[in-house]
């Protein structure tokens, strides 16, 4: 955690810093909560791809995520609690 934590040291002090998902832009309830940890309203920047770069990338996900379900299952194993 320590090592993580240095990645953000040249931050000033009052900054408050760290990183975020693009799940958060699906989430109902990630607005207030983003809202209750600061004491202002927050500056967030939202950097997004093209829309066919994300499709694309999305698909191979999932085709990724499939070909490690049906190999997992055709070796035997569990991959219950790993992110899928």
């Amino acid at each position: 955690m320590a090592h993580y934590a240095s990645l953000f040291a040249s931050a000033p002090p009052e900054a408050r810093v760290g990183e975020s998902t693009p799940e958060y832009l699906f989430s109902s309830d990630a607005p207030e909560r983003i809202a209750s940890a600061f004491p202002a309203p927050p500056r967030m920047v939202a950097i997004l791809p093209p829309p066919m770069d994300q499709a694309t990338r999305q698909r191979l996900a999932v085709e990724f995520r499939d070909d490690n379900l049906a190999l997992a299952e055709w070796l035997g194993r569990d991959l219950s609690g790993w992110a899928t």
